[in-house]
């Protein structure tokens, strides 16, 4: 996406005024004054430092790392930021390869729009983290090889212990059993809650509200089991 759209799109989901910002990067002992953000939006201002990008990720509840990574791509040389980007066109392909055989048709488009919102660094992280480190460990794997995927949780349905924005590492060849938290497809649309069988009929609770979903066990489909999450701080 780039730094300058970056920091654009965290402070409009924010909610927050530059005013606001500004005021909580001070509370944290970080002084950076709301015309100055308001260079940063509108790419008349250099990236800025990165006490200062780490306190505007924060103060807008944004993925630090990210963010930081970012501001190094924007700062690095034509050269290098042009290497990068045919390097995570590079990962991108091998990620949509590999999801395709792995997962049936139904499910991997699903997988795929998940995958596509993972920002350039951790769709790269993801690869690096779950995929053979070289070519000839690769060759013609089964699909049953790659246990693990990761997306991003979409929704405030299980905060607060998986919150909206986080990322869920998932093993997909785990048999779920009562009061795991599932990753499962239903009317086409993917979703996170925790999973209870009675008499056949799957109850999939969220943590918050209260609208229960009951799925006929044969007609539910579960992608995995979530082993872990990953939250920005």
């Amino acid at each position: 996406m780039g730094y300058y759209e970056s920091l654009v799109n965290m402070i409009n989901s924010s909610g927050l005024t530059l005013k606001e910002i500004s005021d909580k990067c001070e509370d944290q002992g970080v002084k950076v004054a709301p015309s100055y953000i308001s260079k940063l939006q509108t790419k008349r201002q250099a990236p800025a430092s990165d006490e200062v990008n780490a306190a505007i990720a924060r103060v807008c509840n944004a993925d630090i790392e990210d963010f930081l990574y970012e501001s190094y791509i924007e700062k690095s040389p034509d050269t290098v930021k042009e290497l990068h980007q045919e390097i995570e066109v590079w990962f991108r392909g091998m990620l949509k390869g590999i999801t395709e055989v792995t997962y049936p048709d139904e499910v991997a488009p699903l997988i795929l729009d998940e995958q596509n919102k993972l920002s350039g660094y951790r769709m790269i992280r993801h690869c690096l983290k779950n995929f053979p480190p070289t070519i000839e460990d690769n060759q013609r794997k089964d699909h049953d090889d790659v246990t693990g995927y990761e997306f991003v949780m979409s929704d405030d349905s299980m905060e607060p212990l998986l919150p909206n924005g986080s990322t869920l590492t998932v093993n997909k060849n785990e048999i779920a059993e009562d009061g795991d938290i599932i990753v499962a497809v239903n009317n086409d649309e993917i979703i996170v809650r925790k999973y209870y069988l009675v008499n056949g009929e799957c109850l999939l609770t969220p943590i918050k509200g209260k609208d229960v979903l009951i799925v006929q066990e044969g007609e539910l489909k579960i992608m995995g089991v979530v082993k872990s999450v990953s939250i920005n701080i």
